[in-house]
């Protein structure tokens, strides 16, 4: 499976990791690829090449009022969930 900078397909995700007793840390969090760089930095899960990249270019961006303009996990700007504590900038 080459990698991407989509969403994450959780179902294959969630197969792999449960019907295929697949260890999360072989498959990239962010994209579901397979083909593993490192760990993820802050969660348990691999993260591929293409993913580390953006992930590193992204994960320090905050919008004009201070909070992080992307997803902690995959550093994807598509639809995020915000936290409703208004001192958390995550």
């Amino acid at each position: 499976m080459p990698a991407t900078l989509s969403s994450p397909n959780r179902d294959l995700i969630a197969h792999e990791v449960n019907e295929n007793q697949r260890s999360i840390e072989e498959i990239c969090i962010c994209c579901g690829s397979f083909q593993i760089h490192t760990q993820h930095p802050l969660f348990h899960g691999g993260i591929c090449t293409p993913c580390t990249e953006n992930f590193l270019e992204t994960f320090f961006l905050y919008d004009d009022d201070g909070l992080q303009a992307y997803c902690t996990i995959c550093c994807s700007g598509k639809t995020l969930l915000t936290c409703d504590d208004p001192t958390c900038n995550r």
